[in-house]
């Protein structure tokens, strides 16, 4: 039987190698040891709770949305244009024209206020705000392949619903917070709810039909967590915080000036029966000026005129209302200099566009992913219906991505320019960057050379001049003959 210490620790583990693993009182707030997987230690309700709270703060707190809106807008941009990588370059060159002039105006359901680059605005917006977003892959009523954007609440299932799908193709199999899985745990199925609480309108659509897009941070996740789940509480703290004070700063503001006199009365002047008071039960006198208020107060002896000095919120209430947001901002991977306060350092400001530069990466990494799965779907229903001619490797599509985000756009395209002169990067690649095709620009520049000849033509017809263009040789004769 072993020794306890005044803890119920055995006596020879009461100060553990480990420091973190002793168990007492005495070192803090002890927190249960509960090790298993993240569906039960975060359940639906618990989830729901976290997505709800996340949902309100981006909703009202201004430095939590700019955070998500800026992320999303510097990750999709106005670029996005397909560029497959087939071997049938002419089919493949007609599907792209096909998808960028047929499927990207109306890819939603609900039309063309939700266009390709605000889809995928939105999904980059649910990944940080909910966790996750669901992408519905269908098609109109006249068989055009559409997708539909599934909110992330309507995916799960009722509370008296068993653990086990009961009834249709799936049923059987495993269902954990709408998500249906076979044996090894990929899902097979997902639950979508209806209106009716009884769910008799919930159905169970395929996997190969909805996209579930979320970045997990656990082995077993199967539902998507909200990237400010760990700061949640400091972000409604903060802006609590914030409306107290708020709600401070006016009631100083409302006082102007504050007067101790013999009488606690305003002194007997026509000018106060021009305006606007109150004398309260307790004695005290209003007089209301400008929106502002001098508080009047009898005096023991003598009289003198007090202002009121506005001292909240301090520095102190700043700095570590600052500290809070700097680590919420953390979760989502975005500088704080962004969205809130710049350290006012060129340094500090290209280490801090870095930092973004490499979130934004990875946010476009994974909507690639999604945005190479939706066209690849429109492209194989426009086969079907025979809108497009078959080609190999239409799956293979990649996507034009916007400018790089950079403190300085001259020295970051001088830096471009040099490597393609250098052979490091393809023009295709530097158009790619501004969000468009190296066929798109060769397009343009010689629509520009042919739109030049013909006026050069019209010009000369309507003048009977022959006009010709300066060439780099005449230009150094005239600067020799004029040095001369």
């Amino acid at each position: 039987m072993a020794i306890l210490d005044q803890y119920g620790n055995p006596y020879r583990y009461a100060t553990r190698f480990a420091h973190a693993a002793t168990r007492s009182p005495a070192t803090g707030t002890n927190y249960p040891n509960v090790l298993d997987d993240i569906a039960v230690l975060i359940p639906r309700h618990d989830r729901l709770t976290l997505q709800g709270l996340s949902r309100r703060l981006y909703t009202n707190f201004g430095v939590l949305k700019a955070a998500v809106d800026q992320k999303a807008n510097y990750s999709v941009g106005h670029a996005w244009q397909p560029c497959f990588r087939s071997p049938d370059a002419d089919r493949a060159a007609a599907a792209e024209q096909w998808v960028q002039d047929r499927f990207y105006p109306l890819c939603d359901v609900r039309g063309p206020v939700f266009y390709w680059q605000e889809c995928l605005q939105l999904i980059s917006q649910a990944l940080d705000r909910d966790g996750e977003a669901f992408v519905l892959l269908t098609s109109s009523k006249g068989g055009d392949a559409r997708i539909q954007l599934i909110p992330s609440h309507r995916i799960g299932q009722r509370a008296h619903s068993d653990d086990e799908v009961d009834k249709g193709p799936y049923k059987g199999a495993k269902i954990r917070d709408g998500v249906i899985m076979n044996k090894v745990g990929r899902p097979v199925a997902y639950r979508i709810l209806g209106d009716a609480q009884d769910g008799s309108q919930d159905y169970d659509i395929s996997a190969r039909d909805l996209i579930h897009v979320y970045d997990p941070d656990f082995a077993e996740q199967e539902r998507g967590l909200p990237a400010f789940t760990h700061a949640l509480t400091d972000f409604l703290k903060c802006l609590q915080s914030t409306e107290f004070e708020t709600i401070a700063m006016m009631m100083v503001s409302s006082l102007g000036l504050i007067e101790y006199n013999d009488t606690g009365m305003p002194e007997e002047d026509p000018a106060f029966a021009l305006q606007s008071g109150s004398t309260a039960e307790d004695g005290i006198t209003t007089q209301l000026y400008a929106g502002g208020t001098t508080r009047y107060f009898k005096a023991n002896s003598g009289a003198k005129l007090e202002s009121v000095s506005h001292n909240r919120p301090g520095d102190m209430w700043e700095r570590f209302n600052d500290r809070l947001i700097r680590s919420g901002l953390a979760g989502v991977q975005w500088p704080m200099a962004l969205v809130w306060k710049s350290p006012g350092q060129g340094t500090a400001e290209r280490s801090e566009v870095v930092r973004a530069r490499r979130s934004i990466e990875q946010r476009q990494s994974t909507l690639q992913r999604v945005a190479r799965r939706i066209v690849s779907y429109a492209v194989g229903v426009a086969f079907d219906r025979g809108e497009l001619e078959p080609f190999a490797r239409f799956w293979d599509v990649d996507f034009t991505l916007p400018p790089r985000l950079t403190v300085d756009d001259g020295r970051e395209n001088a830096a471009l320019l040099a490597q393609i002169e250098s052979g490091a990067l393809t023009m295709a690649q530097y158009q790619g960057y501004f969000g468009r095709k190296e066929e798109d620009h060769w397009r343009e520049y010689w629509r520009g050379v042919a739109l030049k000849e013909r006026t050069r033509e019209e010009v000369e017809a309507e003048t009977g001049m022959q006009l010709t263009e300066p060439t780099e040789t005449e230009t150094e004769d005239d600067d020799a003959d004029e040095n001369e």
